[in-house]
């Protein structure tokens, strides 16, 4: 496996090179036993970059002769590109797509919603006659956890010729950010990453690169279930604003507010502990047929806070991905707590989406097939300090 980040050996190399030079090889094999879990984690990684690198492409722009570039993931045989909505700029706008071998193709933008931060490119069909493009497979980004391994790829610095990729490696930091309702990764970000995938261990996309907050950590990435939901949408060469961060699809308007907890306590502090308020229910949507009323707070899905309508909308989507036929719904209404439930079967929107550019999976493969603890990144981290300091003893 080549080293993610350059000069560092890889494990068999540094597991191969401790045992050479060791006076005691038997101490030192045990050692290499013991890593065998790197070994595979790093095997998968290989092959997970060997599927993703390919669909990964370069958005390249000539402003005034100098060519600066974004990121972008075919996921489709006909050329279909998610990105960025900043990075499309407005819908019918021309660029040039630079494919993983170097090849150059026209393209055009179609939909982009700035609010929602998604866009859609597509290769000119002329271009790709004859061209069979490898595509990435979606997958569910509510059905991550916190510490799930993540692979993030991107033209960082734009197109370099001769140049793939750069592929980080993180961790899912939170699945659901309760400031944004987006995903929160370690995998850092730089100019010409925006537009760029962020795939699961199996390598599926489960994410779009947005922006970057105040620390290492705050590497935000839109939702894939926003692509689903608006693929209708993306198709057409127009600006759509969807229902974020005002609007949602349950019957309902949306406003985050300060101050509920989990339990219904008001706490004006903590920016974990905003709700969501009902502003406007509308007459024939699912809110008014479940009793839902104008200025009840929504603080609670399933046990879980949520402060705004992403993040309310990817939490009902983890918890029917989870194969859930139900949630519970947590309020507040003139200062008594109520309970609803919500019936996944009576709100369409959720197997509408999920059937949204699937090819050939099944719901229950999509559920939390993420690695567990065994290869988060903090014990592969405990693993390699282990072999060091067998090193130093031999030093």
């Amino acid at each position: 496996m080549t080293a993610l980040v350059t000069g560092w050996p890889t494990t068999s190399e540094a597991c191969q090179t401790a045992v050479e030079q060791s006076a005691n090889p038997d101490s030192i094999t045990a050692i290499v036993e013991s890593l065998k879990p790197v070994r595979e984690f790093e095997d998968r990684v290989s092959r997970v970059l060997e599927k993703v690198r390919p669909v990964t492409v370069a958005i390249l722009f000539d402003d005034g002769g100098f060519a600066s570039a974004a990121t972008g993931v075919l996921v489709s045989f006909d050329g279909k590109i998610l990105t960025a909505g900043h990075c499309v700029d407005a819908p019918g706008t021309k660029f040039t797509i630079m494919l993983h071998d170097g090849r150059k193709l026209p393209a055009t933008s179609c939909g982009v919603s700035p609010s929602l931060d998604c866009g859609l490119i597509k290769i000119d069909k002329d271009s790709i006659e004859g061209i069979q493009l490898p595509f990435a497979e979606l997958g569910w980004s509510s059905a991550m956890r916190a510490g799930d391994v993540c692979l993030s790829l991107g033209h960082s610095g734009g197109d370099v010729n001769g140049r793939s990729a750069v592929a980080r490696i993180g961790f899912i930091v939170d699945p659901i950010s309760p400031e944004y309702g987006m995903i929160r990764s370690s995998c850092l970000m730089e100019p010409g990453d925006s537009g760029g995938p962020l795939f699961d261990i199996s390598g599926r996309v489960i994410g779009i690169h947005s922006f970057i907050g105040d620390s290492l950590n705050a590497n935000y990435e839109v939702p894939i279930e926003l692509y689903r939901r608006y693929w209708d949408d993306l198709q057409k060469e127009d600006t759509f604003r969807g229902h974020s961060p005002d609007n949602s699809p349950y019957g309902l308007k949306l406003i985050r507010t300060r101050g509920m907890g989990p339990n219904g306590h008001r706490n004006s502090y903590s920016r974990r502990r905003r709700s969501v308020r009902v502003s406007q229910v509308s007459s024939d949507g699912w809110a008014n047929a479940e009793g839902i009323k104008d200025s009840d707070r929504i603080y609670a899905i399933g046990g879980e806070n949520v402060s705004n309508s992403h993040q309310l909308e990817m939490t009902l989507f983890k918890h029917y991905l989870l194969g859930s036929k139900s949630v519970p719904i947590r309020l507040k209404r003139s200062g008594e707590i109520k309970e609803i439930t919500l019936n996944f079967s009576k709100l369409p929107l959720f197997s509408n989406a999920s059937e949204k550019i699937v090819r050939g999976v099944s719901r229950s493969s999509l559920k939390l097939t993420t690695p567990n603890s065994g290869t988060s990144l903090k014990k592969l981290k405990a693993k390699f300090s282990q072999l060091e300091n067998a090193l130093d003893d031999f030093s």
